[in-house]
């Protein structure tokens, strides 16, 4: 029994998993037996195993169909490799067992949507047996950038010795040329086989591809297998040439395209930027793709498109604080929501060029005399800072103020001088604003608003 959808959302296509081992297998009475389909789904949706019953006429439950006996120990399959485990059978007889392999994808929503599910019947010859259950050493699941070429050596041994024959499947067979290949010479315990897979960047995307290692012995009564899976996840290489460029309280953040960016298939929907306050260094992890919450970054927006490398920060509108050291990475998100590496790390602080009001308080509380202290430092000279050459004086701090939160601002203060060194940061860069007849400052009921204007020989 097959259920396919074909869903509007994705890839806007489906394929039915594919069944890379044989459903007939042997198993001896009171010795675990085991059993892997070896399922891969060509679109890359995530696949999940469960258990069912074997079907009769109608597709309903045969009558009186159980699960086998299992003398106190187990029958399940595991719903993310698809081994089927039955310690131990218990009789010896033909069993038909069966499961259902379902395929899943995530909507746009964040929602993973069933789109397809094909059940798997398997029949089982139980006998009678003195043989052991070849070992498939552990794998380990494994991250890879693409376009690099992965090759993992596996090994199996046996009990009794017994003569060995080792074969492999899985989605990494079945991909857009150059696939995965396996070799292995079978022969007495212990034996090795090797997989090797040169990746590209077409074999990008978000869920990881399993393989599935399966073992059997020759024992001349019944022969025995163990089967083992393990995960590759082909990660996009990171955007390339991250700078950032600081224009005024704004920073420009530039980049070229990733190795990868492939015109067809799994795409580059956008780029996202991140930024934190801080230049403290972070490298990824081998298995690490995006930009982890616990770096310390935020994301502050992203590109419409795979050509769009400039992203301009403006604080949503704030504007970015003066003298605060910013870091910025860029990632890559394909079709599947797919993340790439992070980009170089980069650090930029804002050009010092203009003053910074410090303090805004107020120091005596009145309806109409009110007086507030107001505090600001002088711009820095130097590198990425004010140019005095480029930019030559008389200079000029201009206090502007206006009641409440909104309203047109009046200068209440202003101070010059020829030269910037002549600006006192003591006695320049402090003013206190008090009511005066005529003019009140009200300020037990209303607030107040200032900013510091800065002019080079006139110009603002």
């Amino acid at each position: 029994e097959s259920f396919l959808v074909i869903p509007t959302f994705g890839s806007v296509r489906n394929s039915s998993p594919v069944l890379t081992f044989p459903p007939i297998d042997n198993a001896c009475v009171g010795k675990c037996f085991l059993h892997n389909p070896g399922a891969y789904d060509v679109d890359g949706d995530s696949i999940s195993y469960e258990l069912t019953t074997c079907r009769g006429s109608g597709g309903t439950t045969c009558p009186g169909y159980t699960y086998p006996q299992t003398g106190g120990g187990t029958y399940n399959v595991n719903a993310t490799s698809g081994t089927l485990t039955w310690c131990t059978p218990q009789l010896q007889g033909e069993f038909n067992l069966a499961m259902i392999i379902k395929e899943w994808r995530k909507k746009d929503d964040g929602e993973y949507f069933l789109v397809g599910y094909v059940l798997r019947d398997l029949q089982v010859d139980v006998g009678s047996c003195s043989n052991n259950q070849p070992i498939i050493t552990p794998i380990t699941d494994t991250c890879i950038l693409a376009g690099s070429l992965l090759t993992k050596v596996i090994r199996a041994t046996d009990p009794d010795n017994d003569v060995l024959i080792m074969e492999a499947n899985g989605g990494p067979f079945g991909v857009t040329p150059p696939a995965a290949t396996f070799s292995s010479a079978g022969g007495l315990a212990p034996i090795s086989g090797v997989f090797s897979w040169q990746t590209t960047c077409s074999h990008i995307r978000k869920t990881p591809y399993q393989v599935t290692i399966k073992v059997k012995d020759n024992d001349p009564t019944i022969s025995l297998v163990d089967f083992k899976t393990f995960n590759i996840t082909v990660v996009a290489p990171p955007p390339l040439n991250l700078t950032a460029v600081s224009l005024g309280t704004s920073v420009l953040v530039k980049w070229t395209k990733p190795v990868c960016h492939n015109t067809t298939g799994n795409k580059i929907e956008k780029y996202c930027v991140y930024r934190k306050e801080n230049c403290t260094p972070w490298l990824h992890a081998t298995c690490e793709v995006g930009v982890p919450a616990y770096t310390g970054y935020t994301r502050i927006g992203c590109t419409a498109n795979l050509s769009d490398t400039t992203f301009l920060d403006t604080n949503n509108g704030n504007g970015l604080s003066q003298g605060t050291n910013y870091s910025y990475i860029v990632i890559a998100v394909y079709n599947d929501e797919s993340e790439s590496y992070a980009s170089n790390q980069v650090c930029v602080q804002l050009k010092r060029d203009i003053p910074i009001l410090v303090n805004v308080d107020v120091q005596s509380t009145d309806v109409t005399t009110g007086s507030v202290f107001v505090r600001w430092i002088k711009p820095l000279l130097g590198a990425n800072a004010l140019d005095t050459i480029t930019i030559p004086g008389p200079y000029e701090f201009r206090l502007m103020h206006h009641d409440g939160f909104t309203g047109t601002y009046t200068n209440v203060y202003s101070v010059s001088k020829p030269y910037f060194a002549a600006l006192n940061q003591l006695s320049d860069t402090t003013f206190t604003h008090t009511g005066i007849a005529g003019s009140p400052l009200n300020t037990q009921t209303l607030p107040h608003t200032y900013k510091i204007e800065f002019y080079a020989n006139g110009q603002f």
